[in-house]
């Protein structure tokens, strides 16, 4: 016979007597799972325990299952990844692309005003002016 003390609340401590087999079985439990005497006795007596009726196969199917997922994710991140890299160096071309095209309006409008003549290309540079902030506006809004 052996006495199992078990923690019911913070103070108070429960005290049981069992005999051999029961105390092997539960050694047995406690070192199947990785648990102290106590602790899988508290679970037992507390019901925090889950009743598996899964067996080895179904967990090994579920393993497969997850592992087959987290392939499929890499491969869709890979994909992904490279059309983000492709998407942010378009960015940054047109970034570029738009400021080369705002310092030409700009000397076009210089010129113009020199010449006297009517300025042109508002409406390029609001454009050139757009691709130049857009990320920058993107930012603002999140």
């Amino acid at each position: 016979m052996t006495k199992i003390i078990v923690k019911s609340g913070a103070i108070d401590h429960k005290k049981f007597i069992v005999n051999k087999q029961v105390e092997n079985l539960i050694e047995e439990l406690a070192n199947k799972y990785g648990l102290t005497q106590e602790k899988l006795v508290e679970i037992a007596l507390n019901n925090n325990y889950l009743e598996s009726n899964t067996r080895d196969e179904d967990v090994s199917k579920l393993q497969n299952e997850l592992l087959n997922a987290q392939k499929k994710m890499f491969s869709v991140e890979m994909k992904w990844s490279s059309l983000h890299t492709r998407n942010l160096l378009i960015t940054k071309e047109l970034k570029e692309l738009s400021v080369t095209l705002i310092g030409f309006v700009n000397q076009n409008r210089t010129l113009r005003k020199m010449l006297g003549m009517e300025e042109k290309y508002g409406e390029m540079r609001k454009l050139a002016e757009h691709y130049l902030f857009m990320n920058y506006r993107k930012e603002q809004h999140k």
